[in-house]
């Protein structure tokens, strides 16, 4: 690495834990694979089963539950159990809005 520049990875490095930056972008895990907590990349994206009635951590927008079921995805950490919540669709985004904004 160059004099004076910074890496902003995360994770370990010839013995040494490195630590992401400080870019709220960057610190989730769903974008960085690398865990906030613990700076681990032991990262698992666990999908919602959509054939399942009422399976995984939903979002409903309607009173039938077979209608208006947004998923959300979980993003775990297998170091230290840490857990993040993402609902990936921009569509999905506008209609929790619609219904509960």
């Amino acid at each position: 690495m160059a004099a004076g520049s910074l890496d902003l990875g995360c994770g370990f490095a010839d013995g040494v834990l490195r630590f992401a930056c400080c870019d709220k972008e960057r610190l989730a895990m769903k974008n960085s694979s690398c865990c906030p907590k613990c700076h681990s990349e032991n990262i698992v994206r666990v999908p919602d089963h959509p054939a399942r009635h009422a399976s995984g951590n939903n979002i409903y927008t309607t009173r039938m539950t077979l209608f208006g079921k947004i998923p959300v995805i979980r993003y775990v950490c297998c170091n230290c159990g840490y857990v993040e919540n993402w609902v990936e669709d921009a569509q999905e985004l506008d209609e929790i809005k619609k219904t509960f904004g």
